[in-house]
């Protein structure tokens, strides 16, 4: 398996998320990838097993 860069979405709001983390802890990311990654790894993870190992 070759290594792949993926890029992460520019569009996110850093400083809602880092607000969000300081006051529960967690967040959830939506739209984390930009969307050609994010279908670059869907696809990876659909097409191919080798991954699970």
């Amino acid at each position: 398996m070759t290594a792949t860069s993926y890029c992460l979405n520019p569009a996110l709001k850093h400083s809602h998320l880092r607000q969000t983390f300081k006051r529960l802890g967690r967040v959830r990311i939506r739209g984390f990838l930009a969307d050609d990654a994010a279908r670059m790894l869907h696809h990876l993870l659909r097409d191919r097993s080798d991954w699970l190992r």
